[in-house]
C-alpha cells in the first residue's frame, strides 16, 4: 500500500505582506538592541541610551502600523501567537532592563 503525497503535506496559510513600517521596526529594533549590548561591553552609557531610543523609535513605528493602535496591549496577553507579539514582549523587557541599567 503506497502512501499518498498529500498525507505528508503541511497546510500553508496565506501571509499578509509586511509594509515599510514593520520592516523599519525590525531594522531599528535590531540596531538599537545591538547598540545597547555593545555599549555594555565598551562601557559607554551614552551609546546605551542612544540604543534604547532607537529601539523605542522602532517600537513606535510598529504601533503606527497597527490597524487599531489602541489595542496594542493585546499582544502582551498572547505573546506566543506571532513573531510580532513575541517581539513586543521582548522589546518591553529590553527597554525596562535597559532603563534600569542606565539609571
Amino acid at each position: 500500500m503506497a502512501a499518498r503525497i498529500d498525507e505528508f503535506l503541511i497546510g500553508v496559510k496565506p501571509q499578509r505582506e509586511w509594509g515599510w513600517l514593520v520592516i523599519s521596526y525590525l531594522f531599528l529594533g535590531g540596531a538599537g538592541a545591538g547598540l545597547f549590548l555593545i555599549s555594555l561591553y565598551l562601557d559607554h552609557a551614552w551609546a546605551g541610551l542612544l540604543g534604547l531610543l532607537v529601539l523605542m523609535l522602532g517600537t513606535l513605528l510598529l504601533l503606527l502600523d497597527l490597524g487599531r493602535p489602541e489595542r496594542f496591549w493585546r499582544a502582551f496577553f498572547r505573546p506566543w501567537t506571532s513573531w510580532i507579539s513575541r517581539g513586543c514582549f521582548f522589546i518591553t523587557l529590553m527597554v525596562l532592563f535597559g532603563a534600569l541599567q542606565i539609571a
